[in-house]
């Protein structure tokens, strides 16, 4: 017998989920908002670029769209794995910084600024080989 949980309504369908997403990420991409932006901040759970999990299917679904996109910066988790890439990875042309840690032995801590439209970035940690900086 098949028991449907009605509470979770098809949210649970991912794949499905980041399909549907493709069409938002190209109407935001080309609305005159995003165009006329100063400066642009990509943001995500789990890392579109620079993901070191097997699984990637946002770097395989989205990837192609946002690699050449204006952003300034990436800046995504998931992966508990600190990690900057200053000139990009995975074929985009920005900064990529994925965060790390639920603990204060890996943790780190990104403060991004923007000061008279500059944009700078500032990761803080623990351990010194997971602090970086960005200045644009």
């Amino acid at each position: 017998m098949e028991v449907i949980i009605p509470v979770y309504g098809g949210l649970n369908d991912f794949t499905q989920l980041r399909l549907d997403q493709v069409q938002f990420i190209k109407k935001e991409l080309s609305s005159r908002e995003f165009k006329s932006a100063r400066n642009h901040v990509l943001i995500s759970h789990i890392p579109i670029f620079g993901n070191t999990d097997n699984y990637r299917p946002c770097t395989d679904l989205w990837g192609p769209m946002l690699s050449h996109a204006p952003f300034n910066v990436a800046l995504a988790a998931h992966t508990h794995n600190a990690k900057f890439y200053p000139n990009g990875v995975d074929g985009c042309r920005y900064p990529v910084y994925v965060g790390c840690g639920y603990n204060k032995k890996d943790a780190t801590v990104a403060v991004l600024t923007c000061r008279k439209g500059k944009l700078s970035m500032r990761v803080l940690s623990d351990n010194p080989d997971t602090r970086w900086t960005l200045n644009e």
